[in-house]
């Protein structure tokens, strides 16, 4: 893909988050799927800019709003060219030129816009402490009683990068090192996580979907703190379990694994697709144990 391609396609990516009732990691992964014609780096790069931009997303608005200018993806992704400072004026609106899949020419009031934050620092000392820790007002209104004085740091913790962290599968509990050592010599360096005793942590995303072990069942992505959410229930061979909110099922296959196929949990969503994923998951991980549900809400009593 050629530079403005990638411009057209982050573009894009935040304009379908706007649309939908999707996060950005599904509609994320639902964009590439449909073009497979995109290559690592320029998946790699997407993907980074994108979630760039919807980490500092409430700072880039300030900055719009501040101008009288109005907020789109498309202004959006212009001011965060700029804010992030990644290079001199004319590289970024090099990134505007027209042809094929390219997300078209600046008009005079990106240039000027482009002109007046290409020189400025994302951070404004005018800025309220919830914007520069990029949370909504109403939400930074119900947490100040509580952690006080200490809600900054706490904000600015959750507005970093999460690591890439990967779980193996509890059933077959395969070799951790082995299975490290195998993921580094495809190019993906991760380390032992610190308190799960079956995950691996990258701090930098890689896709996996197509490798054996993937595929295999071997290893899922999943963050260490719903690893340890689920081992935190205690789960034994032969308990009955029930996963109230499943979501796709991560938490159930952790729990699955451990119970050694044996017992029962019956994993309850209001999701049929999020139900549809977690049997996907629970298939390529081995498991028979899980039974999943569909549920109306919390009050269905069927």
């Amino acid at each position: 893909m050629i530079p403005s391609a990638r411009i057209n396609a982050t573009i894009e990516i935040l304009e379908k988050v706007d649309r939908s009732s999707l996060n950005v990691d599904r509609v994320t992964l639902s964009y590439f799927r449909q073009r497979r014609f995109a290559g690592a780096k320029d998946r790699s790069f997407i993907i980074e800019l994108v979630y760039r931009l919807v980490r500092n997303r409430i700072k880039i608005n300030w900055w719009l709003d501040s101008l009288s200018l109005a907020i789109s993806p498309r202004s959006q992704v212009i001011a965060g060219l700029a804010l992030f400072n990644d290079g001199p004026l004319d590289d970024i609106e090099d990134l505007f030129k027209e042809g094929q899949h390219s997300t078209g020419l600046l008009d005079d009031e990106e240039g000027n816009l482009i002109k007046e934050l290409v020189t400025q620092s994302i951070f404004n000392e005018k800025m309220p402490d919830n914007v520069k820790y990029e949370c909504p007002d109403w939400i930074a209104d119900r947490l100040r009683p509580i952690y006080g004085n200490d809600l900054n740091s706490h904000l600015e913790a959750l507005n970093t990068e999460a690591s890439f962290d990967l779980r193996l599968n509890t059933l077959t509990n395969p070799n951790r090192e082995g299975i490290r050592q195998a993921l580094k010599r495809q190019g993906l360096k991760t380390e032992l996580t610190t308190y799960s005793p079956f995950g691996l942590r990258s701090n930098r995303r890689q896709r996996l979907d197509g490798t054996k072990y993937f595929k295999s069942g071997l290893i899922e992505v999943q963050d260490e703190g719903s690893q340890l959410a689920a081992l935190l229930v205690g789960a034994a061979p032969g308990m009955q379990i029930i996963d109230f909110c499943a979501g796709s099922g991560g938490k159930a296959l952790v729990m699955g694994g451990l119970m050694q196929n044996t017992g029962r949990i019956v994993a309850m969503e209001v999701s049929q697709n999020r139900l549809k994923q977690a049997g996907i998951r629970i298939s390529r991980a081995g498991l028979h144990n899980i039974e999943r549900k569909l549920i109306s809400d919390e009050n269905d009593k069927k």
